[in-house]
């Protein structure tokens, strides 16, 4: 029946709110500028994240590609232009 009371629900809310951290979340909105510059040092992180992992990916498609056509150009002999233009 304890549970019931106004407090003890009170008392619920405000643990959620510690485990939470939401002291944290009302103090950086309280603080908009560095709300801003949190969000923008996230955003180029995950632009860079991206580009580099982005190069990483076509690199290694391009290689697997090149050594794939060079492969194909040996078997295929009997096509003199593609093989010494691909072998370059």
């Amino acid at each position: 029946m304890d549970e019931n009371k106004p407090d003890s629900n009170l008392e619920k809310l405000a643990r959620h709110f510690e485990k939470a951290n939401f002291g944290d979340y009302v103090d950086l909105l309280n603080r908009p500028w560095k709300l801003f510059w949190i969000n923008v040092m996230a955003g180029i992180a995950r632009g860079l994240g991206i580009a580099v992992g982005m190069t990483a990916v076509f690199a290694l498609v391009t290689f697997v590609l090149i050594n794939f056509l060079k492969s194909l150009s040996r078997s295929l002999s009997w096509v003199p232009t593609s093989r010494s233009w691909l072998s370059s």
